[in-house]
């Protein structure tokens, strides 16, 4: 017991930072820029006295942001010393999303610069697959802080098609189990959704090939807040420790689309492009599926379906809850939780050799 107190402490204790900056004046083309924090960080810092707001200056790559005069961003809060520590960091969420991110842009609206390595980073948000560290690092080899993080004003929807599961052969056509995961605006600034958020290496390239994995997808700027305790058996049990980190900040996430849009600005109007991505596996429409809202709607793909679970299971049970409760198939009204009450089979899926 008294080990066991002891680790419960140490990792309590290390959710606490109150470092801090007072605001700053930068010399940017000539003019004089006074540094003013946005209205969502006003807002923590009314919400909670304790909270410090820490803010990095820019790498060079990044002085010029938004048209001149951004900063890249980090804002560290401190963690509350009583509540359930599943919850933000004792900080109520006011913040608005950022909006669309131009991928022409290489996502610098929300790029900043490590407070470790000095590199600029960007990061990322994992609602599906990439719930999963070992699914995020085959894709993201050098990703630095994975984090069981909150977001709000999103839900997950199972209603589009991958073409990666039609490569895979595990879209089954003839079952109509064959969707993949996006976010969609839930239209209630309250709701909220756990996810994950992990820091990966700026650069156009990288940036290139996150937009490649992700083509199909609207990507949207949101804030996240980190939860406590998740991500370990610690966490999992006890709700201390687990992974996460008293950060919060702004992340890219994947986003619902519409076929003309995918096809206009994502395949830039070239059909060829569309044809070899979905077209030569007999799929017509991504996004704007005629069955959606009626009784013969895309299901989810069984594999991919098993693997998001699994993924949310072993980071916490707030992560697998959410997963469960916020995650809806395309009708938007029967909810993962129920779906597979009435498939339990799902869960014994195995991927084709």
């Amino acid at each position: 017991p008294s080990l066991l107190l002891s680790v419960m402490i140490t990792s309590h204790v290390s959710h606490v930072s109150l470092s801090g900056l007072s605001p700053q004046a930068l010399s940017h083309s000539g003019r004089v820029l006074t540094r003013r924090p946005l209205p969502y960080v006003r807002s923590v810092r009314r919400a909670h006295n304790n909270n410090k707001a820490r803010w990095t200056l820019p790498s060079s790559e990044f002085q010029s942001l938004r048209g001149g005069g951004g900063l890249s961003k980090r804002r560290t809060c401190c963690a509350s010393s009583s509540g359930d520590q599943s919850q933000p960091y004792g900080v109520p969420y006011q913040f608005p999303p950022y909006g669309e991110l131009d991928p022409a842009n290489q996502f610098r609206e929300i790029a900043f610069t490590s407070e470790t390595s000095g590199r600029p980073m960007f990061t990322v948000a994992g609602f599906g697959s990439l719930l999963s560290e070992k699914s995020a690092r085959t894709t993201f080899p050098d990703l630095e802080n994975f984090a069981v993080a909150q977001i709000r004003g999103y839900r997950r929807v199972f209603a589009h098609r991958a073409p990666i599961f039609y490569e895979r052969g595990i879209a089954n056509r003839e079952t109509r189990e064959e969707s993949s995961l996006s976010c969609e605006l839930t239209g209630d600034p309250e709701s909220t959704l756990t996810v994950t958020c992990f820091d990966v290496p700026w650069s156009e390239e990288a940036v290139a090939a996150f937009v490649e994995r992700e083509h199909e997808f609207r990507f949207n700027g949101v804030p996240y807040m980190p939860l406590k305790g998740q991500g370990t058996l610690m966490g999992t049990l006890f709700g201390v420790g687990g992974i996460s980190r008293p950060t919060p900040g702004m992340a890219v996430l994947c986003t619902r689309y519409s076929d003309e849009e995918y096809k206009s600005v994502r395949c830039r109007g070239d059909a060829s492009e569309f044809e070899r991505r979905y077209g030569r596996h007999g799929v017509t429409t991504i996004w704007d599926d005629p069955v959606i809202g009626s009784e013969e709607f895309i299901l989810p793909c069984r594999t991919y379906l098993r693997h998001c679970v699994l993924a949310s299971q072993k980071i916490g049970n707030a992560a697998k809850d959410s997963f469960l409760d916020d995650t809806y198939l395309a009708d938007r009204t029967t909810k993962l939780r129920i779906y597979l009450s009435r498939n339990p089979t799902i869960l014994f899926e195995q991927p084709p050799e």
